[in-house]
């Protein structure tokens, strides 16, 4: 029923209709609609499965994941934290958790619900690559490389977010070439993920492919127009060509449209130093030392506080 959706949907809505009080049924046409990603529809099918049927931990899981879908993070983490009181055992609820934690940039919180999806399941391919990304991004190198080493030895995932995750703490490492590997992969199984071109895009600049780094940097660009990290990209692999001018025009573009870059704090701060970085070697080129300097300083400032 799942691998084909839309074929689901007339049965299930008649099926709810000829017996309104089944619960079974509305959480089935929930599942299709969220497959759908008709993330209201869904919500309100699992709401009203739930109203029959508190006790499914079942509806809680996945009206988390849709409420995680629309990137409304707390109903998420109350829904899978209910998910887990009416099953200890989750190791799903405590993986969307971590994705829901992570997202609000709750890193300690998140590495800890990967942590325990881990222990629960233990070759649970998802969660170790989530580990690895929170890990990282605490700057607990030990215990990131641990969660990639024990991710090599898995299956892999039809999750594109997994293989985000992964492409992320693989080149905090500087491990460039599985960096690459793993953003690809994201970019197959997700092709209108937009920070999975950019994490393609940075992996292969910091290869020195830069026509790939620029494919990649403007596919992002077709899936979200003026996307910051992509315009940092792309200025970046301008400035290198000697292209001064295009370079300055993709900052300026970059800054006026930075919050549309990620929902991941670091990340954001960090391309906010780049940007200010950028801008600099622009100044130097152009010899205006003094500004350069001024603007190098304040890129210095935001890795700071990403090291805070």
């Amino acid at each position: 029923v799942l691998g084909k959706p839309e074929e689901a949907v007339q049965p299930l809505e008649q099926a709810v209709h000829l017996n309104p009080t089944f619960a079974a049924n509305y959480f089935a046409l929930g599942l299709v609609y969220s497959k759908s990603d008709r993330l209201d529809a869904a919500i309100k099918e699992f709401d009203e499965a739930i109203r029959l049927a508190p006790h499914n931990a079942f509806a809680y899981l996945y009206l988390g994941e849709a409420l995680g879908k629309s990137r409304r993070y707390q109903e998420e983490i109350a829904a899978e934290q209910q998910a887990n009181r009416l099953n200890p055992k989750s190791a799903e609820a405590y993986y969307l958790m971590g994705t829901a934690y992570g997202a609000s940039n709750r890193l300690s919180e998140a590495a800890s619900a990967y942590a325990k999806a881990t222990e629960l399941k233990p070759d649970y391919f998802d969660a170790y690559a989530g580990l690895a990304s929170a890990d990282v991004q605490l700057q607990r190198w030990q215990d990131s490389r641990k969660a990639l080493q024990a991710s090599e030895h898995l299956n892999g995932s039809t999750n594109f977010a997994a293989y985000s995750n992964l492409a992320i703490s693989y080149q905090r490492f500087g491990l460039w070439q599985r960096a690459v590997a793993s953003a690809a992969e994201a970019v197959k199984l997700k092709p209108d993920c937009s920070d999975c071109y950019w994490l393609l895009g940075y992996g292969y600049q910091n290869l020195g492919r830069d026509d790939e780094a620029r494919k990649a940097y403007e596919q992002a660009l077709v899936v979200r127009p003026s996307y910051a990290a992509a315009l940092v990209g792309l200025s970046q692999l301008a400035e290198t060509s000697g292209d001064l001018e295009a370079a300055q025009k993709y900052l300026n573009g970059a800054s006026h449209s930075l919050g549309n870059f990620t929902t991941n704090g670091q990340l954001q701060i960090q391309m906010e130093g780049e940007i200010f970085t950028g801008r600099g070697d622009i100044e130097r080129d152009l010899g205006n030392y003094a500004e350069a300097f001024g603007l190098y300083m304040k890129g210095i400032e935001n890795y700071r506080s990403i090291a805070d």
